[in-house]
Order: structure tokens, then sequence, then C-alpha cells
């Protein structure tokens, strides 16, 4: 699955000690494309992979590597999850 007018993306998933669970997303997009739009895309895949244990969602969007133009949310299972879940629907695994 591809978001349109997305150029490149990297996505990390910690399995250390230090970020177990933690799932980085960075996109560079188009110029025109809409840094939330992609934000929304990143969010939603990840939430609704099969990734688990999953305990933060880090995206960042802009135009070129250092997001002079861009934006970047970060997502945690204490605080967001219960709003990710109203707006994509419940995870396909148990985080438990």
């Amino acid at each position: 699955m591809r978001a349109p007018g997305v150029v490149e993306a990297q996505v990390t998933y910690g399995t250390d000690i230090t970020n177990a669970g933690s799932t980085g997303v960075s996109l560079i997009v188009e110029e025109g494309v809409g840094f939330e739009q992609a934000n929304d895309f990143a969010v939603r895949t990840v939430w609704l992979s099969q990734l688990n244990p999953l305990v933060a969602i880090v995206v960042g969007v802009g135009l070129d590597e250092d997001r002079t133009q861009g934006i970047a949310h970060d997502y945690n299972r204490l605080d967001d999850w219960d709003e990710l879940e109203s707006r994509y629907g419940p995870r396909p695994v148990s985080d438990d």
C-alpha cells in the first residue's frame, strides 16, 4: 500500500529493551501533499498492522529529510490509543 505523493518512506520497529514496540515512520512527500493527510495514512497503516506489541507510533512528514517544512506527531499507548481506536477501529491483534 502506498500513499499518493510519497517520495520516500522509512519505517522502523524497535525490538530492543529501550524502545521495544515503538514504530517510527518518516515520510518525504511531494510539494502540495497535505502533511496531515500523509500522517493519517501512516498512523492508520501502523495501527491496522500485525505489529505486536505496539506501544508508540512516531510519525514525521516533510518535503525533505530535515523536515524544515513538515510535521511530527507522537502517539503512545497510555494517552492516545482510545482516540486511535475510535478513529480507525480496533487493532487486528491484542497488545496485551
